[in-house]
């Protein structure tokens, strides 16, 4: 589709600044028009345009064309007039008055341009300096498409890993609320201690394992029954042993 000329989009402005009060809805219809084609006559032009009904309020006139602006064009001796035709309340063109003029050889969308007026009621000529311009009338209805603004350019906020996991009713989960033994933590030495004789027990069976205990002193001549004997109740008082001092770890911290 072709776009408006600057005249097309001054004498717009224009029509929309003067008919404020009577189709306030205009703004809107204008911001959102686009061309549909353009037919030039010896009397002028017009210029189709169409505007999505689904974006912009209706004008409550119906059908109607409005606007008494005037321009004076390079190549016509007498002003030209143009107006907004309305139907069903929507844009649909903007057309041209000559007045008898011939302005088949005026190339519109390139011709020089000023002089802008409008006529009052009374027939008086009031120059039309600057045109307000198009601001789409808010309406929660029908809003008018804002371009998007420039993305984020910095670093997104560290994410924590506990917001991840929640639980029912908003909650969130952590060890030191969920009230079980994973919230003590034994004291560092005795961390030491029980993780040197885990090393034990694990070198233990290994040793009886590869039949290593005939070449260690102490060890030779111990059966496996003997060994098993030893290692089971160790494993137990060691599992025992470290259950208690986390359960008094924990009553410790607990007050």
């Amino acid at each position: 589709m072709p776009n408006f000329t600057d005249l097309e989009l001054a004498v717009l402005d224009a029509i929309a600044d003067e008919t404020v009060e009577q189709a306030p809805e205009l703004l809107g219809q204008i911001a959102d028009a686009r061309v549909v084609d353009r037919i030039q006559t010896r009397a002028g032009f017009i210029t189709h345009i169409q505007v999505d009904p689904a974006r912009t309020a209706p004008i409550d006139s119906g059908h109607a064309r409005l606007g008494t602006i005037h321009a004076d064009i390079a190549g016509l001796a007498d002003p030209v007039g143009f107006r907004a035709v309305i139907e069903h309340g929507r844009l649909t063109a903007l057309e041209t008055e000559t007045y008898g003029q011939d302005a088949s050889a005026i190339d519109f969308a390139t011709a020089p341009f000023g002089g802008l007026f409008r006529i009052t009621p009374e027939g008086e000529s009031v120059a039309v300096t600057s045109p307000a311009p198009v601001v789409p009338t808010p309406n929660p209805l029908h809003p008018i498409q804002q371009p998007a603004g420039p993305l984020p350019t910095s670093d997104p906020p560290p994410v924590n890993l506990q917001d991840l996991f929640a639980l029912k009713g908003g909650q969130r989960h952590s060890p030191e609320r969920a009230g079980g033994l994973q919230s003590a933590r034994l004291p560092f030495p005795l961390n030491i201690l029980f993780m040197a004789l885990d090393f034990a027990v694990v070198g233990f069976i290994v040793v009886f394992f590869l039949g290593l205990n005939e070449r260690i002193p102490g060890l030779a001549g111990l059966g496996v029954d003997t060994a098993f004997a030893i290692f089971v109740p160790a494993v137990i008082g060691l599992t025992v042993l470290r259950w208690l001092l986390l359960r008094l770890t924990k009553a410790h911290a607990d007050g």
